[in-house]
């Protein structure tokens, strides 16, 4: 064999070997970064989820309290419910974790007032809808 042949041989063997080498490290990196997106997407689904749960329990427990005057469910039931939103907001996003802060401040100015005052009652139904309006925004832009 001819050397030229030879050397254009090795020459096109080294190429290969290096764009494959080059593509296998481009393409586990874009794995690993997909994998992270996805796990980060699965925990703030989870989170907003329980948190809209949560508020939906914590809605039903007020309404109950208010209008029906029902001794089974007890604003302690609603500090735990508040208390749980908050904990989880922080895994959603920003916005979120704002707008449960200011529910669990206006949860700690009005929860006296619940079982008799309606606007107590408007203003903590009123900081829930604006939650899970930031709950439902960060759904829709998850990639």
């Amino acid at each position: 064999m001819d050397n030229s042949i030879l050397e254009r041989r090795l020459k096109f063997y080294y190429i290969t070997v290096v764009l494959s080498v080059f593509s296998a490290c481009v393409s586990f990196a874009y794995n690993a970064w997909r994998l992270e997106i996805s796990e980060d997407n699965s925990t703030t689904r989870t989170a907003a989820f329980q948190v809209l749960l949560k508020l939906s329990e914590l809605e039903q427990g007020m309404y109950s309290l208010h209008y029906d005057r029902q001794d089974s469910w007890t604003p302690r039931h609603g500090w735990v419910a508040v208390s749980l939103v908050r904990d989880l907001s922080m895994l959603i996003d920003d916005d979120v974790r704002r707008e449960a802060e200011a529910l669990h401040q206006v949860w700690s100015d009005q929860w006296e007032q619940l079982d008799q005052d309606e606007a107590a009652l408007k203003a903590v139904v009123n900081k829930i809808d604006k939650l899970r309006q930031a709950i439902s925004f960060r759904l829709a832009s998850l990639e």
